[in-house]
């Protein structure tokens, strides 16, 4: 089971090492067996985020994911964070996440190239979408976030039921591929979605914020 700590805009690289250092701290009382655990500071964050995660040792798999990344190449592009630049700090890239999409326009197009940066540096991408016609124009990879819109930071998230018709579709085209749910997903929730829903782990916005809400997520998902 995957399971993504997305900050967003909301942790500098100090915040992020109190909140990696706490988490260090309480993984210990991890019950679920070997989640795999996945985090996405802010740029700034990355690399001294690399260093704490390096120097330590973990209970589970862990890795640092982008927020994002630009669909260029190495060149003159200024401002842009290119994949060349972060295939030495992470393994793993958030692509289309549907806040990209809305406040910066993303279009498909864009979310295309993007995956395709990512895979000439092997990093993993992400792809995020809210609907079966955004699955359907998506180039090849290895891990879908569905997220409907309307579960994006309103804190409802989406019935188990209506996500799994997604998951099921996606499926049906695509078994080996593994499909995460995202949208206010909190510890009282991802259990449907993981054990009844069958969806391969969750990508949490604002519930991991807190390093010990976040820990009570991947173990609830474990519950019945």
């Amino acid at each position: 089971m995957l399971f993504i700590a997305n900050f967003k805009a909301n942790k500098n690289s100090k915040e992020t090492l109190a909140w990696l250092s706490e988490f260090h701290k309480i993984q210990q009382s991890l019950s679920i067996s070997k989640p795999t655990v996945i985090i996405a500071p802010s740029f700034t964050a990355l690399e001294p985020s690399a260093i704490f995660v390096k120097k330590n040792t973990w209970m589970f798999p862990l890795y640092l994911s982008a927020q994002d990344i630009s669909e260029y190449p190495v060149g003159s592009y200024t401002g842009e964070v290119t994949a060349y630049e972060l295939k030495e700090i992470v393994t793993y890239a958030i692509i289309g996440h549907s806040e990209r999409r809305k406040l910066f326009a993303e279009t498909e197009e864009v979310v295309n190239k993007k995956i395709l940066a990512a895979k000439s540096q092997s990093i993993i991408p992400i792809v995020c979408i809210s609907s079966i016609n955004e699955y359907s124009k998506i180039k090849d990879v290895s891990i879908i976030a569905y997220e409907p819109k309307e579960a994006i930071g309103t804190g409802k998230a989406q019935n188990p039921n209506t996500a799994f018709k997604i998951l099921k579709t996606i499926k049906k085209n695509n078994i080996l591929q593994k499909v995460l749910y995202g949208g206010s997903v909190g510890k009282e929730n991802v259990s449907g979605y993981i054990q009844d829903g069958g969806f391969d782990g969750v990508l949490v916005g604002s519930g991991s914020n807190d390093p010990s809400n976040f820990l009570k997520i991947i173990q609830y998902a474990g519950k019945k």
